[in-house]
Parts: structure tokens; C-alpha cells; sequence
């Protein structure tokens, strides 16, 4: 592969159209999961949807100790400055 300014724009180009389809195939994944009483009765309730989507972004980035821990440290300040 040469290293070119033509290269790194075809490349970026093709993977920024990947990006755009997949946050339109979540957005869409979303909205078929979500209840709607005139389309989706079986669906989940939005805040269930958007907790779930939250989960999988964490796992998706393999996150979880660090965001449990910047969670917990949180909590901590908050507990002791609120006397909670």
C-alpha cells in the first residue's frame, strides 16, 4: 500500500459510509425494539431500549472496569459530601 494522500482519503471515505450505515441501522434496530401502541405492542419500553443500548456500548468498547470505577469514585464524593 502506498502511503498517499489520495489512499488515506479513499480509505477514510469508504469507512466514514461504513460509520453512517451502521448508525443508521442502530438507530433503526432501536426504533424496531421500542413499544409503540399503534405498531409495536410487543415492543421494550424506551428506557429499557436506551439502558440496554447503553450496556452494549460499554461492552462493545470493553469498558466496564473503567467506567465502574469513575462511576463508583462518583458516588464516593457524592456520599461523603452529601452526608449520604
Amino acid at each position: 500500500m502506498q502511503y498517499t494522500e489520495q489512499a488515506l482519503f479513499d480509505r477514510l471515505a469508504e469507512l466514514e459510509g461504513e460509520k453512517l450505515v451502521l448508525s443508521e441501522d442502530i438507530k433503526q434496530l432501536k426504533k424496531d425494539f421500542k413499544f409503540n401502541k399503534k405498531t409495536n405492542l410487543d415492543g421494550l419500553p424506551p428506557e429499557v431500549v436506551a439502558l440496554v443500548s447503553k450496556a452494549a456500548v460499554i461492552h462493545a468498547r470493553n469498558v466496564y472496569e473503567e467506567q465502574r470505577s469513575a462511576a463508583k469514585a462518583v458516588f464516593d464524593k457524592y456520599e461523603e459530601l452529601s452526608g449520604y
